[in-house]
């Protein structure tokens, strides 16, 4: 099943705005999710450095001094953040949660960075932790690097508020463009709508045209561009579709007149005939004017039949050499009789080596025309001269 123009805008204007749409809203969502992803991370990050600063070492020992640092995160009733340290022996140093541990797993960053990671919460809490490793700051001016102490630092928070934000900023996302791709239905609609109305008006311009009207053109004023060649080709049909019946009513009346006159003479050779009775050498000679004019409104009936079939074109035309000489005189042969009863003197020079090249029917029929003409028209006991010359690669031939 081929589909309509407006079904095809349809699909085609409405598939590019879903996937425009579409592709917006993932990648929207990516970069905000990221940039949210970022800004928990700088939170967490801040938390770790903060808590980094209440580490000291003295005399070989490690301690946290949590004094100075603000730990209501970590001792929320609902929801509390977490954090654990461990010395380079794998033993704890501090811990938040109750009873002063949480069940975290130690990891961090390479070369003293920081590492983000996923992870689940105790009590089966979906959260997020940074780790990394530190070394204490050394209070005692004995202390050396090689006998400095490193601690594991990991704190970790739920993201329950991110992924709250996160699910609110997609569901906003698809909503928008949910929304944005039906207002696009509707607005593609609407322009496609538009957009065809030239055409259902040209449709309407060319229904109302009648075969009466074919000398009616359509304007192409106030029509759009991508239109004008067609109305300019339709126009063009138009002029020829007026042209053809042109033609056909002038055939028409060509052989309405040329067969009048043959069947005047019928009729009036009949009603002489008829009119008394007559002895047998009037009727062979009734009979044999009857015959002359039958045989001339059949060789009529030829020329027309062969025009109306060069016309249609329903044979291919097929050009051939002809040796001229000879299409002249096949052409003459029918007009002899009638040539010789008017007591014309002919005269043909055409040379025997002349050759062009055409459809042998259709010059014949041309040839046909002109001698008829010639025989018709000239003085009783008149002449009739047809001469052939070369010119160049092509051949005049007079008939006067």
């Amino acid at each position: 099943m081929t589909l309509s123009i407006r079904a095809r805008l349809l699909v085609w204007v409405l598939g590019g705005m879903i996937l425009i749409e579409a592709v917006f809203a993932i990648v929207a969502y990516e970069t905000l999710s990221r940039a949210l992803v970022r800004s928990f991370d700088a939170v967490l990050a801040s938390t770790a450095r903060a808590l980094q600063g209440a580490l000291e070492q003295r005399d070989g020992q490690v301690r946290a001094d949590f004094s100075e640092v603000d730990l209501s995160d970590f001792r929320r009733p609902e929801r509390p953040d977490a954090f654990q340290m461990w010395l380079d022996d794998g033993r704890t140093l501090a811990a938040s949660g109750p009873g002063g541990s949480w069940p975290l797993t130690p990891f961090s960053g390479e070369d003293g960075g920081m590492d983000f990671r996923p992870l689940v919460m105790p009590q089966g809490r979906a959260g997020r932790a940074v780790g990394l490793r530190v070394v204490p700051v050394v209070d005692d001016e004995e202390g050396t690097p090689a006998s400095r102490r490193s601690v594991t630092l990991v704190v970790a928070r739920g993201t329950e508020d991110l992924d709250s934000r996160l699910a609110q900023l997609w569901w906003l996302l698809t909503a928008g463009a949910g929304a944005t791709i039906l207002l696009s239905c509707v607005v593609g609609i609407v322009a496609v709508g538009q957009g065809l109305r030239p055409l259902g008006d040209l449709a309407r311009r060319i229904a109302g045209i009648g075969h009466d009207d074919l000398g009616t053109s359509v304007a192409t004023v106030h029509m759009p561009a991508e239109l004008v060649p067609l109305v300019d080709r339709l126009n063009d049909l138009l002029t020829r579709l007026r042209a053809a019946f042109e033609r056909e009513r002038t055939f028409s009346g060509d052989a309405a007149h040329e067969l009048r006159t043959p069947l005047a003479g019928l009729r009036a050779t009949a009603e002489l005939a008829l009119s008394r009775p007559r002895g047998s050498e009037e009727y062979r000679q009734a009979l044999a004017s009857c015959l002359d004019i039958v045989l001339h409104t059949q060789s009529l009936v030829d020329t027309l039949l062969e025009l109306a079939r060069l016309e249609g074109i329903q044979v291919p035309p097929t050009h051939e050499a002809i040796e001229l000489a000879g299409l002249v005189d096949a052409a003459w042969r029918p007009f002899d009789t009638r040539a010789g009863t008017r007591q014309l003197y002919v005269e043909r020079c055409v040379g025997d080596d002349l050759v062009v090249r055409g459809e042998r029917s259709a010059l014949g029929l041309g040839l046909g025309a002109v001698f008829a003409n010639a025989v018709d028209h000239a003085d009783h006991a008149g002449r009739v001269s047809i001469v052939a010359t070369r010119r160049g690669n092509v051949v005049d031939l007079d008939v006067s």
